[in-house]
């Protein structure tokens, strides 16, 4: 086999199942999909292993043309590029993929009775796909095909239970605005057509081909930016997240958190670094836009009643920690001094390694709010409560995740967190402000962990349990042990992302040189033999407290309660979601009332006439053969609009 053709081994798995898939119902349709699904994450991994530890570049393509009836063909070649930066993105796809394919084979289950399987099932193979091949092509204009088919089948995803007429709004809402940003994505690209590349749009060549008309480049940057930001929830493009993610099956929700989100991200990283230079007029943006994100997230994560739909706001967050890291970067890395140009590679490192981190945890997180959901029904914080006691390995996985995302040492939070805060409130510069803010938001984030795990798990419930309450199957709960264990080793061993990423990062910067100026920050070779005694610690720490709880939680003292002869029965203390954050809600009340102000303005109105135009076509194209008649003629849409392109070019 030639080494690029490697490219091609993830998507035969995938292309096979779905097209068997469509007809068959039940549950064989589930276990191909989840089956195929997990052979073909395997090989993601197997493709990003030889990029990222063996350090190849896979090149490989599939030609067509060069033209049909006079009209051309060329620039419909499909050209495919894993280098260290998509590597990245392949390597959280493969692995959050295949936790999430696992966990499907039991979650899905319920629905065997009452949807078609094999809808799902070929929605959610070329979900998978369609995200692969938009992380893999070196090519503009499949990458915005691609890109649209992801959108497609992610919206089905979203919107798989149509009784639940909040799931089929959220699906509505999900693909009128991201399609919105599409649009203008589409104009960026024209633009890059119509002015610098003509029809061949390679991304090999689009390094080669810029001018140094700064207003031009401002323009193009703009418009592509703002078409990634509304797919990344960036604000104010943000408010189809929380509706979107909760509706979607759990293990969707993983997907759609922990890894589609991040695809526009990897766009951003080649589009400032590869395509155009770092700029510090950029960083200046896209980092004021990183910071305000995180505040968006933070604030209204904390006072959601609905587990996924905290998880979805608290994504929203870390997804500004991301920008803001990549933000800092390019201020720092365009400007002729060493210090700062440490800092920016540190920065781009922490944004990278929360990239990776934020996979991982979300990922687990959105599996525990399904595994709970699974076997109580509920979402409601306001109704769960006292689930350590029947569910010990998803309240494990759980706290593990907690102490993750919140940034607690040694978990894998706080070193991207760390070095974010180390790069900005140690750079003597305005993004000291930033950094410290950052800060701030953290604090929130702990409150909000606490508020979930707590109310889920630690409380006494309001109300009996209608049906039994037991630990999730293996195929549930061996996801989240599994993605719980990676927390721990990737704040332990900080060495394992530094593969991971390392080298992307001294591609742009070589920051291994300068290491020594910063000592701990990556690597600390003179501790390393203490890594695992602190495992053990960390370990233990977590799991005897928790036996020590499950142990009380069986032990029942029976003793006569004295209420000056008054017959007295027992009322367990149960405190609502909502007094979590009665104080903060208050004290910030106008930062709420504003965006709540601005939300029912420009969201509510203008998604209310878009649900409208979008209903009748949402029930025409239920069954999967329209689907398929529906991604050709988006291809074609696509193919038509950048052949306009060429032709004004021409």
């Amino acid at each position: 086999m030639i080494e690029g053709d490697i490219v091609f081994l993830p998507m035969i798995p995938l292309i096979i199942a779905s097209i068997i898939i469509v007809s068959i119902r039940g549950k064989i349709s589930n276990y191909i999909t989840s089956v195929s699904s997990m052979i073909s994450c395997v090989l993601m991994l197997y493709v990003s292993y030889n990029v990222l530890v063996l350090n190849q570049v896979i090149r490989s393509s599939i030609r067509i043309g060069p033209e049909l009836l006079g009209i051309p063909l060329n620039f419909l070649s499909i050209r495919f590029l894993i280098d260290s930066l998509s590597g990245i993105f392949v390597f959280i796809l493969g692995l959050v993929g295949f936790f999430a394919s696992l966990y499907s084979i039991s979650y899905m289950s319920r629905f065997y009775d009452n949807e078609h399987l094999g809808f799902y099932g070929f929605n959610y193979m070329v979900f998978l796909l369609s995200m692969y091949l938009t992380l893999t092509t070196r090519d503009l204009f499949w990458f915005i095909v691609f890109w649209e088919i992801m959108t497609l089948s992610s919206q089905f995803l979203v919107s798989f239970e149509k009784e639940k007429r909040r799931a089929v709004w959220a699906g509505y809402k999900y693909f009128t605005i991201t399609k919105a940003g599409s649009e203008v994505l589409i104009i960026g690209i024209l633009l890059l057509i119509i002015f610098y590349c003509g029809m061949n749009t390679d991304f090999l060549v689009l390094r080669y081909v810029m001018k140094p008309d700064k207003l031009l480049n401002n323009i193009i940057i703009a418009l592509l930016f703002i078409g990634l930001a509304v797919k990344a929830s960036l604000t104010p493009f943000h408010t189809w997240l929380p509706d979107a993610h909760p509706e979607a099956p759990s293990h969707v929700s993983a997907l759609l958190s922990g890894v589609m989100i991040k695809v526009p991200i990897y766009m951003m990283f080649r589009l400032y670094y590869f395509f155009f230079k770092p700029s510090l007029l950029w960083g200046i943006i896209v980092s004021i836009m990183g910071i305000i994100t995180v505040f968006i997230g933070a604030f209204y994560a904390l006072i959601q009643e609905d587990s996924k739909r905290l998880l979805a706001y608290s994504s929203i967050e870390n997804i500004g920690i991301i920008i803001l890291g990549l933000g800092v970067s390019l201020s720092f890395l365009s400007v002729n001094n060493t210090f700062y140009n440490i800092l920016g590679a540190i920065a781009l490192f922490a944004s990278l390694y929360h990239v990776v981190n934020h996979a991982i945890y979300k990922s687990l997180l959105f599996m525990v709010a399904g595994s709970i959901y699974y076997r109580t029904g509920s979402r409601d914080l306001d109704v769960l409560g006292g689930l350590s006691k029947y569910m010990p390995l998803t309240a494990l996985a759980a706290i593990i995740g907690m102490l993750s995302i919140t940034g607690i040492p040694p978990f894998n939070g706080f070193t991207s967190k760390w070095l974010l805060y180390s790069s900005t409130i140690g750079s003597g510069t305005p993004y000291v402000i930033m950094g410290i803010l950052l800060l701030f938001t953290g604090g929130i984030t702990i409150a909000i962990y606490i508020k979930f795990y707590t109310t889920i798990f630690v409380r006494p419930s309001k109300k009996p349990y209608t049906r039994e309450i037991k630990e999730s199957p293996p195929t549930i709960t061996i996801p989240l042990v599994s993605l719980a264990i990676l927390c721990i080793l990737f704040g332990l061993f900080p060495i394992i992302p530094w593969y991971i990423i390392g080298d992307f990062i001294q591609r742009i910067y070589p920051l291994r040189s300068y290491i020594g100026i910063y000592p701990g920050l990556i690597i600390v070779p003179t501790i390393s033999i203490n890594f695992p005694f602190l495992l053990l610690l960390v370990l233990a720490s977590i799991t005897f407290p928790l036996l020590f709880a499950i142990y009380l939680g069986y032990r029942k003292s029976i003793s006569i309660t004295w209420a000056s002869g008054i017959s007295y029965k027992s009322r367990p203390m149960s405190v609502s979601s909502r007094s979590y954050y009665n104080v903060f809600h208050t004290i910030f009340s106008e930062i709420y009332s504003v965006g709540d102000t601005l939300y029912n303005i420009f969201i509510l109105k203008s998604s209310s006439a878009l649900r409208k135009l979008f209903e009748a076509i949402y029930y025409v194209i239920e069954n999967p053969p329209y689907m398929i008649i529906l991604f050709l003629l988006l291809i074609l849409l696509n193919y038509i609009i950048l052949w306009m392109g060429w032709y004004i070019i021409d």
